[in-house]
């Protein structure tokens, strides 16, 4: 069958630890033995699943689908989860690691939503900033070079996040124009993970649009209450949003918004 649609060689043949022998040691006899060519050229094994600890098996009942997991957590989390991990190593799936996980995918998506705020109103003078994009981008590839090391990888993102709004909370005045250029990196390196960095900021994984849109009107109405220096129920409406997972940041250039795990 890999024959048929992939040609008697090719470049990437993936599967789990556990299928090294004797199966996949069947297939190069089997083949380089019908065909005399290389089968494969690079084999990629990933290691063993566990569960809290223990192995995952069908005889001690604590196999988790996908189609399961996904009732509880976003698809998107569960790939940032497996991500962290090197796919050589052993993969420990709790619901405290996937929480974990889906606390720092946020911490992403917030940097970029800081980015895309600080958009609206940047110009063309300021600061074209300090930050090494090319040197951030060779440091990322050098990782996925490294043997697929993605959560080396992931641990670039999240120095990147780091120095971005380190940079966005200082007085630096940036230009629209380094602004993209850190939003068009996210979204290249998200890319090759098969994360769309920037449409999380607008529909969560899977929330409509219409979410940005409402907070917009939400946070415009309390602006237009503030300026009327109605406090307390400018508090109420934060205390409230706090209360269902969102978080209000009042700037001196505005209000923005975030989720909060």
């Amino acid at each position: 069958m890999s024959m048929k649609y992939l040609g008697e060689t090719f470049d990437i043949h993936g599967g789990g630890i556990d299928n090294q022998f004797p199966h996949h040691e069947c297939e190069i006899a089997q083949s380089e033995c019908a065909t005399g060519k290389p089968f494969v050229r690079y084999w990629i094994h990933n290691n063993l699943v566990t569960v809290n600890g223990q192995k995952m098996s069908k005889s001690l009942g604590n196999v988790i689908l996908l189609k399961d997991a996904f009732k509880q957590w976003k698809p998107e989390v569960i790939r940032f989860f497996i991500l962290q991990s090197h796919y050589r190593s052993t993969l420990d799936f709790s619901s405290d690691a996937i929480d974990g996980a889906a606390k720092g995918l946020e911490r992403l998506v917030n940097t970029l939503r800081n980015v895309q705020e600080r958009l609206r109103t940047a110009g063309a003078d300021g600061n074209s900033g300090s930050i090494d994009l090319a040197k951030v981008k060779a440091d990322f590839l050098a990782a996925m070079d490294d043997d697929f090391n993605a959560s080396q990888a992931i641990a670039v993102l999240f120095d990147l996040s780091r120095d971005v709004n380190q940079t966005l909370s200082s007085s630096t005045s940036f230009t629209a124009n380094a602004l993209r250029q850190v939003l068009d990196l996210f979204v290249e390196l998200g890319n090759i993970l098969g994360l769309n960095l920037v449409d999380l900021t607008s529909s969560q994984g899977g929330r409509s649009n219409l979410d940005g849109q409402f907070m917009d009107l939400i946070i415009s109405l309390r602006q237009e209450i503030r300026a009327q220096k109605l406090w307390s129920l400018s508090d109420k409406i934060r205390d409230g949003l706090t209360k269902l997972g969102i978080a209000l940041e009042d700037k001196k250039d505005g209000t923005s918004w975030k989720r909060t795990p």
